[in-house]
C-alpha cells in the first residue's frame, strides 16, 4: 500500500471516528438530561478513547503527508466539517453537564442550609450522664 493510499485510509477512518464522537456526545447530552450517571460515566470513557484514537490517526497522517502538500479538497472539507460538528456536539454536552452540576451544587447547598431537627429526648435513654451529688 502506498503512503498516499494509507494517508487517505487514515483520514477516512478519522472521519468515521469524528462522526462517532459527535453521535456519542449527543448521547452524553441525553444521559445528562435524564440523570443517568452510570451510563454517562461509560459514555465519557468511550468518548475519551475515541478522541485518543482520533488524535493518534492525526499524528500518523501528519507523518505520512509530504511536507507542503495539501490534502484533496473534498477530503479536507469533509474533515473540517467533521471536526466542527464534533466540537459543537462536545460544547453542547459540556454545557448540559455544567448546568446539571450547577443544579446539583445548588441542591447540596440548599440541603446543607436546612436546620437540623433536634433529636428526641428518648434517644438519650441509657446514655450515661454525670450528676453533681454535692449540690
Amino acid at each position: 500500500m502506498s503512503p498516499g493510499e494509507r494517508l487517505r485510509r487514515y483520514l477516512e477512518r478519522q472521519l468515521e471516528l469524528l462522526a462517532s464522537y459527535a453521535e456519542l456526545q449527543e448521547k452524553i447530552e441525553e444521559s445528562v438530561r435524564a440523570g443517568q450517571a452510570e451510563q454517562l460515566a461509560v459514555q465519557a470513557e468511550l468518548a475519551r478513547r475515541l478522541a485518543g484514537e482520533c488524535q493518534e490517526l492525526e499524528r500518523a497522517a501528519r507523518q505520512l503527508a509530504p511536507a507542503g502538500s495539501r490534502l484533496p479538497g473534498e477530503l479536507e472539507a469533509r474533515l473540517a466539517a467533521g471536526r466542527e460538528a464534533a466540537l459543537q456536539a462536545a460544547r453542547r454536552s459540556q454545557a448540559a453537564l455544567s448546568g446539571s452540576l450547577q443544579e446539583l451544587a445548588a441542591r447540596i447547598r440548599e440541603l446543607a442550609g436546612r436546620p437540623r431537627t433536634p433529636s428526641s429526648p428518648f434517644t438519650r435513654i441509657g446514655r450515661p450522664v454525670m450528676i453533681d451529688i454535692q449540690s
